[in-house]
């Protein structure tokens, strides 16, 4: 953590001059909100694909590391680690952060081992900072051990006080082994957890056999393993998920049912410190009579494990109160999955295979900068040895150099060069053999910072001894970094030799989570209504909710329909989505909405279309004509009986590289009116849009564009006025023109 030079705040008050800048308010936000959007994605909340950790948690590792507080070391006060912390993490308190990396029900394998109230599964919270203490685990020192600018790149922090890792040297593939969610701008990610073991025996197998499928590696890594236990009854989505598709796990609680009373002995992982509060809720849900087959519910979990006994009403079936459990309260709930990670600088939703193909990659690149580093070094050390053993049969030749030699670069030029110039040596004999001495200046060097006691005492068996060594490691580091298959080799050393260890020793390690389909477990009363309605915001914030409720203020547009239906939206890139609103959750008209990004729909470098120049598709809809514009003026009438598929992402309209689509509405009036960049705007007749036969097939030049022009607006209208650059005009005023033809300025 090296601190730099900084001018102090009055000598950068100096630099600073107060001045006003006239400037469009919703430009300033635009261009604000995206870069504060990029910042909290990479900076922030999303786990890079090497070392799986988010920065805040690699900066705890690194201070840690930095102030030598490793497993084999004194603890230090958590709330002082804070404080170091806050050196180089300019977002406030790592408190939460630190509990978590030190709690086993987040963090499977836990990076920090704390000492004191960590907290619990049950949620009980961790005492303050100032009561417990720290250090990095066994498993946390993994991540630091070879942490050295020469094997990882070091930048500047948030103030350019001091420098920090951009990432840690991990070992292991972390990021699949322990939980990572975090919520960015328009997207989130939730890397589930699997099991250590599995993990690593499906690397090993990986390593071994690179072009192995998902379905192949899926028989060691059979999918995800939670702490909490549980039964995933949607196993099918697995592959999915592991192919890269954000997908929600129905995750189901595991009973055992006695004569009078059902014990609750494994919860599903959304429940994680929150098993307490939601017993208080069911025990509200039976006063309230809303659970009907139960008379009370108790908590006896402890650190031996969870156990929440449920006693059944007398006179009421016990298989119906398992039911009700399972369809009125979070026993069976749902966890998402999405594998989303930065990669190279950039938000990616990424696969199993290519996330082992970068973790692997990673690993080549820790060991060639290593073994370039070793190499160097024993490259440096090997020319001083050498000029030791060089030195040897004439040394006290040497010694009475350095007695007459007046100076230190003196010395140095007669052994670089044999120039002995004035001095005289006791013997001509002498004088000849130090005229042959051409020691390099790294070995001039060595000789003359070696004492005098050293050099008159030297064991030449040892040094050539030594020299062999050295000359060994050499051709090892050399091996190791032009052979990828000997890297290979190390890695899944590494990997077996985890496997023999005791935080990933097969008795602690034992498979939790059961995987099964829904068809193979009992019927689950659905107390979803049929009929619903969809409602989006002009932000594209959407809201499933009974469709007897009123619509959300918020809402710009609203279709009703029913959980049968599916939706399809389409992406400014051209991509067509498809999505089951069974598979959503029905919420109240005042809950917030959630992103088309969060359902998993647009991947992260996606974009949507303003939602007030675009539509949401119904299934059962009846066909329609929508008109379709682009950036670069192309449009088309596509007839939505072309779109309607069965896949969930599908090519929707094929554009050129920087086109995107910026209207896709019902053909309702009689005119559509384009305006740019450039605040022009040409009015077409819709009859003079072609009717696309399919959705692959582009459309037609509306419009002629000028160097540096793009269409950003479309209106369909017959009559009345529209909005240019702030300005009301009327469409009357607007000449009718033939496509293909240019933009006209407003007159």
């Amino acid at each position: 953590m090296v601190k730099k030079k900084k001018m102090s705040k009055s000598e950068e008050m100096r630099h600073y001059k107060e001045t006003y800048v006239d400037t469009d308010l919703a430009k300033l936000i635009r261009g604000d909100g995206l870069s504060f959007s990029k910042y909290v994605i990479k900076h922030r909340a999303i786990p890079d694909i090497r070392d799986g950790l988010i920065p805040v948690q690699r900066r705890i590792a690194y201070t840690l590391a930095y102030e030598n507080v490793l497993s084999n070391k004194n603890r230090y006060k958590t709330s002082r680690v804070e404080g170091l912390i806050m050196r180089i993490h300019p977002h406030g308190s790592s408190w939460g952060s630190i509990n978590s990396l030190s709690q086993p029900w987040n963090t499977p394998l836990p990076m920090i081992d704390m000492e004191g109230n960590i907290g619990s599964i049950l949620g009980d919270g961790a005492a303050a900072g100032r009561y417990t203490e720290i250090r990095l685990s066994k498993i946390g020192d993994r991540f630091v051990k070879k942490m050295t600018p020469e094997i990882v790149d070091y930048k500047d922090t948030f103030d350019g006080d001091f420098t920090e890792p951009e990432v840690l040297p991990v070992d292991f593939p972390s990021l699949l082994m322990n939980y990572q969610s975090g919520i960015a701008v328009g997207m989130t990610t939730d890397v589930l957890p699997n099991n250590p073991r599995e993990v690593l025996l499906g690397t090993i197998e990986y390593l071994k056999n690179p072009s192995i499928t998902v379905e192949e590696l899926m028989n060691t890594i059979k999918g995800p393993d939670f702490i909490t236990g549980g039964i995933i009854l949607n196993s099918d989505e697995i592959i999915n998920y592991y192919n890269g598709e954000a997908v929600r796990f129905k995750v189901r609680g595991r009973v055992v049912k006695h004569k009078n009373h059902i014990s609750i002995t494994e919860v599903p992982f959304s429940l994680i410190a929150q098993i307490d509060s939601w017993t208080a809720k069911v025990a509200d849900m039976i006063l309230e009579k809303k659970i009907k087959n139960a008379k009370s519910i108790k908590g006896y979990s402890d650190a031996n494990g969870i156990n929440i006994e449920v006693e059944v009403k007398r006179g009421c079936d016990i298989d119906a109160l398992e039911r009700e459990l399972y369809s009125k309260t979070r026993l069976e709930d749902t966890v998402r999955g999405s594998f989303l990670v930065i990669k190279n600088g950039i938000p990616k939703n990424v696969g199993i295979l290519e996330y082992l193909e970068c973790w692997s990659d990673f690993q080549n690149d820790i060991i060639i900068r290593e073994h370039k580093a070793i190499k160097a070094k024993t490259n440096n050390r090997l020319e001083q040895v050498s000029s030791l053993i060089k030195a040897f049969p004439n040394i006290d030749i040497i010694i009475d150099v350095i007695k007459n030699s007046k100076s230190e670069s003196e010395m140095k030029h007669i052994l670089m060069t044999g120039d002995l110039g004035k001095i005289k040596l006791k013997t001509k004999k002498a004088e000849s053999i130090v005229s042959k001495f051409d020691f390099t200046e790294v070995q001039a060097s060595y000789i003359l910072n070696t004492r005098l006691m050293k050099l008159s005492n030297l064991d030449k068996n040892a040094l050539v001894k030594e020299s062999k060594s050295l000359e060994a490691t050499l051709n090892k580091c050399k091996k190791i970094i032009t052979s990828p298959a000997e890297r290979r080799k190390m890695i899944i050393k590494v990997q077996t030799e985890l496997l023999e260890t005791k935080e990933f020793s097969e008795e602690l390690w034992k498979r939790k989570t059961s995987l099964t389909n829904q068809g193979e477990t009992k019927v689950v009363v659905d107390n979803t209504p049929d009929s619903v309605s969809v409602s989006i915001d002009k932000f594209g914030q959407l809201l499933v909710f009974d469709n007897t409720a009123d619509t959300p203020e918020s809402s710009i547009k609203r279709y009703d329909t029913d959980t049968a239906d599916s939706i399809f939206a389409f992406s400014a890139d051209g991509n067509l989505y498809r999505f089951k609103l069974k598979e959503l959750k029905i919420a109240k008209p005042t809950d917030d909405g959630i992103s088309l990004s969060t359902l998993g729909l647009f991947s992260a470098s996606e974009e949507m279309i303003d939602m007030q120049s675009s539509e949401l598709i119904l299934e059962s809809a009846e066909d329609s004509d929508v008109i379709q514009i682009t950036s670069k003026g192309i449009g088309r009438i596509i007839n939505t009986s072309t779109i309607k598929t069965k896949r969930k992402k599908c090519v929707g309209a094929k554009l050129t590289k920087d086109e995107k689509i910026i209207y896709s509405l019902n053909k309702t009036k009689k005119y559509i009116i384009l305006v740019s960049n450039l605040n022009k705007v040409k009015k077409i007749a819709v009859s003079d849009i072609p009717t696309a036969s399919s959705k692959t097939v582009k459309g037609n030049m509306l419009a002629k564009l000028d160097d540096g022009e793009k269409i950003v607006k479309a209106y369909n209208v017959s009559a009345g006025t529209i909005k240019v650059a702030g300005e009301t005009v009327k469409v009357a005023d607007i000449k009718l023109s033939k496509t293909n033809t240019k933009l006209q300025k407003i007159k």
